[in-house]
């Protein structure tokens, strides 16, 4: 089970931070997410997932310091969210405003793939 305070060893607790990053626990909390003004990032992690302990931490940062709230889905507890979302391969991590998914991509080095997307992102 993916534990939204296991990842946020070693980042900045600001309440800022606390309050722009989520683990996903209702579909609605979904909907409202992604139909957001303003960028949001997604990521559909699981525990067994390798890759997904190194792209969390590195996306709940980006999150701090650009403001652009973070929802974690737990793809174990929403299979249904993922399959209707396209996830095929893990982490998947979406910036979308709107309900329209600015940008896509799978795997980690998630500042480089954001930074083009997203002020704020160094």
């Amino acid at each position: 089970m993916i534990r939204h305070t296991r990842y946020l060893t070693g980042i900045s607790r600001s309440k800022r931070h606390l309050s722009s990053v989520k683990l996903l626990r209702r579909r609605s909390d979904f909907n409202s997410h992604f139909s957001n003004p303003e960028p949001t990032l997604t990521t559909f992690v699981a525990s067994w997932a390798g890759p997904c302990s190194v792209v969390v931490p590195e996306l709940e940062a980006i999150s701090c310091e650009t403001g652009a709230p973070l929802l974690i889905v737990d793809v174990d507890k929403h299979p249904d969210l993922a399959s209707k979302q396209g996830v095929t391969a893990l982490p998947t991590t979406t910036l979308a405003r709107e309900g329209r998914i600015l940008t896509r991509f799978t795997g980690v080095n998630a500042r480089k793939r954001l930074a083009a997307f997203l002020p704020g992102v160094p």
